[in-house]
Order: structure tokens, then sequence, then C-alpha cells
């Protein structure tokens, strides 16, 4: 019989083979797996010790048994009635022994994009054999997976931090263990999690949030903000558009300053967006011009920028409309005597409701050879001219006259005028 119900894994299990009575010569008692044990004459029990099962981190309690298989003085006499009685049986017990899995990291600091490798390693009591396990799966806190091999005794897996075109770095990487995925296959009797990890993730070197040393070359993510003109030309009644763009999409409103102040907000995960300019409006005057806008910022309204390379777009023209000025010529009599004076005026007109004043004034020549004068700003003006006369019956020719030349009309900055009588 078992001498305990229970042994530790680190203890012997003892057994007490006993016979029903003394005899007068030893007996051998054989176990089964050859083992044996001898009672002494004149005693009725001896004691059968089995090693023990030894102390380690797996889970490997057993039942014991111990059964017996014969019975014989050891001169060889054998008994005249001998029964082996029932087999023995006990329990070998885990100790605990705890297994701790812990999480570290290669680095404390890593830059933007750059990455980091965590890494799982197990350790236990001082000496202690730890690789009999099938395999490890830890969950990490960010979601990665590290995986240590049947029979390895640690693993690793590698990240990479998050990156954006934004000066100023991204959140401190906070990583531990939070799960062991299949903790019930590894067979340790007790596994426990460990470890931390705090990793700060700095702007690129020789960005403004990391300037590194002198002279180090801008690693951030270079940002490109660019402008161009939605058409090449716009008459003066339209809108002129522009259209803003970014190189690539981030993940916030993008605010670009134009000169003059204006702006324009790109949207987050968007790469353009419109800036319309009013119109010069219509008149008639020539004033077609070269339209430029330039870039002078981009930043996001939480962040400034990493790395930019804005440009200005080229001069865009700008046409004029076509509207027509007319000059008129009138005289303020059909009909006069010999020697009397006849006034010509010539009167400008154009679109309903245009402003005609603003040009630097006129000069027509008629066809008789007088000149007719519009002062700048004005929009008519008068000539008077005096009748041939003599001493015969009978009146003079019809004076038949009409605009014959505009002398000054590339001053007027109409666009066109033209004349009638």
């Amino acid at each position: 019989m078992a001498d305990q119900a229970e042994f530790s894994e680190a203890e012997e299990q003892t057994f007490t083979v006993s016979l029903s009575e003394a005899v007068d010569r030893d007996v051998t008692v054989t176990l089964d797996g050859g083992n044996t044990v001898t009672i002494a004459a004149g005693e009725t029990d001896a004691t059968y010790t089995r090693d023990p099962q030894g102390d380690d981190v797996f889970v490997d309690g057993e039942n014991v048994t111990v059964a017996l298989e014969d019975a014989a003085a050891t001169d060889g006499s054998a008994f005249e009635n001998v029964t082996l009685g029932d087999a023995a049986e006990t329990t070998v017990i885990d100790t605990i022994d705890t297994v701790t899995a812990t999480l570290s990291a290669d680095s404390d600091s890593v830059a933007e994009g750059g990455t980091v490798t965590y890494t799982v390693t197990l350790t236990g009591p001082q000496g202690a054999d730890l690789s009999g396990h099938n395999g490890l799966e830890f969950r990490l806190a960010d979601g990665s997976t590290v995986t240590i091999a049947a029979g390895e005794l640690s693993g690793s897996a590698t990240v990479t931090a998050a990156d954006d075109a934004f000066e100023g770095g991204q959140a401190t990487l906070v990583n531990s263990i939070a799960t062991v995925e299949n903790d019930s296959d590894s067979e340790f009797e007790q596994l426990v999690t460990a470890g931390e990890t705090s990793v700060t993730v700095t702007d690129e070197p020789g960005t403004p949030g990391n300037p590194g040393d002198p002279g180090d070359p801008n690693g951030g993510d270079a940002i490109s903000v660019s402008i161009v003109a939605d058409q090449a030309e716009f008459s003066e009644a339209e809108e002129q558009t522009f259209t803003v763009s970014l190189s690539e999409a981030v993940d916030r409103e993008v605010t670009v300053t134009l000169d003059g102040g204006n702006t324009v907000t790109i949207a987050a995960g968007e790469t353009d967006a419109t800036y319309t300019r009013d119109p010069q409006g219509d008149d008639v005057f020539v004033d077609g011009e070269n339209v430029t806008v330039a870039l002078e910022d981009a930043a996001a309204p939480t962040a400034a920028r990493s790395r930019t390379s804005p440009w200005a777009t080229p001069p865009r023209p700008r046409s004029s409309t076509i509207d027509t000025v007319t000059a008129t010529l009138s005289a303020d009599s059909d009909s006069v005597a010999e020697g009397g004076t006849v006034t010509y005026t010539v009167t400008l007109t154009g679109p309903q409701g245009a402003d005609l004043s603003g040009h630097n004034g006129l000069e027509f020549r008629l066809a008789d050879g007088s000149t007719v004068t519009i002062a700048a700003g004005e929009l008519s003006g008068s000539a008077t001219v005096t009748a041939a006369d003599d001493a015969c019956e009978g009146g003079q020719a019809t004076l038949v006259n009409s605009i014959a030349t505009v002398e000054n009309d590339s001053d007027s900055e109409f666009r066109t005028t033209r004349h009638r009588r």
C-alpha cells in the first residue's frame, strides 16, 4: 500500500510491502517493472521507495500504480499457498512553478515610419528547463502578435511606427501583453506576463521637430503644394478659378494661404480644392491683364507642416470681352445761308449702362478737313465751320461731311471704336 494518498513531484513515493505473517527466512517480493523488495526473516513488512518524478515547470501530475508480481523465499523455497494482494495507488501532484513571459522593445525611441521590434522572453526558476512547451502566441495591446515556436524561449515581432507629414511626431507607443492565445497548450504549471514598453516616436531627423546634427537633410515626408489656373484665359466677366493641390492626401484639413491673404481649405483625405477670384468686370476699355496667384503657406489647423514645397502658378492672361463704342457725327442744322456757321458734334455711345468716361481724349478728322476733339472723360465734342460765300446768285454746293479718321484711336483704350455720319 502507498504510505500517502498524494506526493509532490519533488518527493520520493514510498510504499509498504507486507506479509500476513512473519516467516523464518528472507522473502523477496517482485514488483511490476522488475523492482524487488526484501522482507527480512521474522519481519512482516518492508518499504519500497520510488524516485521523485522531479520538480519542473510543466503540468505533469500523475497517478502511480505499483503491482505485486511474485513473492518467494530468498533461499528458493516456495510458499505452500501464497496470495498476491491488489496493486497500491497514489497520486503525484505538481508543485506550482511560475514561468514569466516578459515583453521588451529594442529601443525607447524611433523616428516616424521607423520600426520597433517587440520580443517576448520566457524565464522561470533557476535551472529549470522551459523548452518542453508546444509553442505560444501572445497578443499585444497594439494588436500585433508575437509567436514563440515550440521549444524556443523567445519570439519577436516588428511593427512600423505611424508616419505623417506634420511636425510633432506621434503618440508614444505604449505596449504590453494583452492575452496569451494558447495558454492551455503550453503545459506550463503557471504562466504569467510582465513588461510594459514605452517608445517615443519623433519626427524624422532634419525636421524642425528633430533637427539632428547641423546640416542634416530634411528627412521629413515631402508634401508638395501647387496651384494651377483651370483655364489659360478667362473673359473679364468670368470668375477666375484655380485648383490648389497637395501631392498626397493627409488625415486632417489643410489651409493654404495665398498672396493677398486669401485662404483655401483642402478637406481631410482630399488632395485639392478650388480658389475662385472675382471677375474683373465687363467694360468698354482695353484692360486685359495677366493674373498671378502665389502660394505663401500651407498648414493644418493643429500642426505645422513637416516639409512642403509650394510654388506659384504661372501668370494666366485674362482677355477683354469686345464691347463696341460708336462715335456719331451730327450737324446742328440741315440748312445754312452763305457765310453762316454749321456746328458739327461727335457723340460717343456704347452698351447700355456702360461707363464711357475712362478714355484719355479723342480727336476726329472730318471729311471737310475740320477737327472735332472730345476731351478726356467727356462723351462729346464740337467744331464750328463757316459756309462759303460769294456775290453771285445761286448759293453754294451742299456741305456733305463725315468722320474720316480717328487721329488717336489707340490712346482711347476702347476695344473697338466705330464712327458714323
